[in-house]
């Protein structure tokens, strides 16, 4: 029975947001299960949190949601370009959207503006190139499209709560 209400008090939008994040956790699986495991906390998120507020209304229209074909599309953008300043309006011309239409795609489907989109982006390829290689972290800040090694720092403990290196050091045993 708790199960039958839960999922009726699910939304149409709220369950594409889900599924997107969960299509992109399963692509993203082989390659790099810390990145899948991102995703499903996010998707896990979204179920937690309650899509009407106490009066039984809805928050508002989500149905800029983002499908996973966009979504990959732009996170392979970000991607191809992470090692260099990005502009939201770089994104919006490779994703064929406004800026303000970005913008709100980004948050319904990832909960995240396109700065924050970017910046997950770049932790996330810092993560995997600390696991793959032995650079220092000022040389694997910059290849991310850091300042330096304190900017990683800095936005890594306020990401993960640790610093980069304590985070290499604990997934490498």
């Amino acid at each position: 029975m708790a199960l039958a209400a839960s999922e009726a008090r699910l939304t149409r939008p709220l369950q594409l947001r889900v599924a997107v994040l969960l299509d992109q956790a399963l692509a993203a699986l082989p390659a790099d299960p810390t990145d899948a495991k991102v995703l499903v906390s996010r998707a896990r998120a979204l179920l937690e949190t309650p899509s009407r507020d106490e009066s039984g209304a809805s928050k508002g229209p989500v149905s800029c949601v983002l499908p996973a074909w966009r979504a990959r599309q732009i996170a392979a953008f970000v991607d191809g370009n992470i090692g260099r300043t990005l502009y939201s309006a770089e994104l919006a011309g490779a994703a064929k959207m406004s800026t303000g239409q970005l913008g709100r795609a980004l948050k319904a489907t990832f909960g995240l503006s396109p700065s924050e989109f970017v910046m997950q982006r770049r932790l996330l390829m810092a993560q995997r190139l600390m696991l793959a290689t032995d650079d220092a972290l000022a040389q694997i800040a910059q290849l991310c499209g850091l300042c330096d090694q304190a900017h990683l720092s800095r936005a890594f403990r306020k990401a993960y709560g640790q610093t980069p290196a304590a985070w290499r050091r604990g997934a490498r045993t």
